[in-house]
């Protein structure tokens, strides 16, 4: 069965998560155990890796009379963005919801080893239900991708995410130099540029200088004036 609509979503971000049989231990070692187990994932006989469906139908499949079909596949998983991400990929009505916000998270559904004290590790992703209503936060969150992911892998995707990290930092740093760098104005130098950019110049008096043009040469004050002004401005 092939879905053609891919999408990178988070899984899982790291922490410690509550469920009925305790606390579910999410970090770098599950991800390393589940990442391992990923190739030999699988759900009775449908032909899929790791399936999606709505819900968790596949929690009890004994209580349904017929085989839950899947709406998508989880077509890799690795650790990044703070977490487990998965690239899914699902048919087009789920892909649409998803998009549209109508689904807008997701639940693994794994197996766990029990690590004592009420805690449990995940360490083999089973199957993908999509719910509005998780356990933990953020799952199912689509990661920003700048560019298609369909026929991509997934490494190829995190590389790219990498790259586009690195170059964002890159600048940031950059930015930050040139701020560190820039000439830093003592008090007084602050103070006298202020006065000076709102200290308006001095205009002439071109009524005292016609005055005293047209006591000099005798001529109308009008024709001193006019003189004057296009002398000065």
């Amino acid at each position: 069965m092939k879905f053609k609509n891919a999408l990178l979503q988070l899984l899982c971000p790291f922490g410690q998560w509550p469920h009925e049989k305790g606390l579910q231990i999410v970090d770098r070692d599950a991800a390393g155990r589940l990442a391992a187990n990923f190739k030999s994932s699988g759900i009775f006989g449908t032909g899929i890796k790791c399936p999606i469906f709505i819900g968790h139908p596949d929690d009890g499949p004994r209580k349904f009379k017929r085989r839950p079909k899947p709406v998508g596949a989880v077509e890799g998983l690795a650790e990044a963005e703070g977490g487990i991400v998965v690239l899914c990929s699902y048919e087009d009505k789920t892909y649409a919801d998803i998009i549209g916000g109508k689904i807008k998270r997701m639940s693994p559904r794994w197996r766990m080893e029990d690590i004592g004290d009420g805690k449990f590790r995940p360490e083999k992703l089973l199957s993908v239900g999509l719910t509005n209503n998780p356990n933990i936060p953020d799952s199912g969150r689509i990661v920003n991708v700048d560019a298609d992911v369909r026929g991509k892998s997934l490494s190829a995707i995190l590389k790219r995410i990498s790259c586009a990290a690195a170059k964002a930092q890159k600048c940031s740093d950059k930015m930050v130099k040139i701020v560190h760098n820039a000439p830093v104005l003592q008090r007084s130098e602050i103070s006298t540029r202020k006065s000076a950019a709102i200290v308006p110049p001095c205009k002439p008096d071109l009524t005292s200088m016609a005055k005293e043009r047209m006591r000099q040469t005798g001529l109308p004050y009008t024709s001193c004036f006019a003189a004057v002004r296009r002398e000065t401005l």
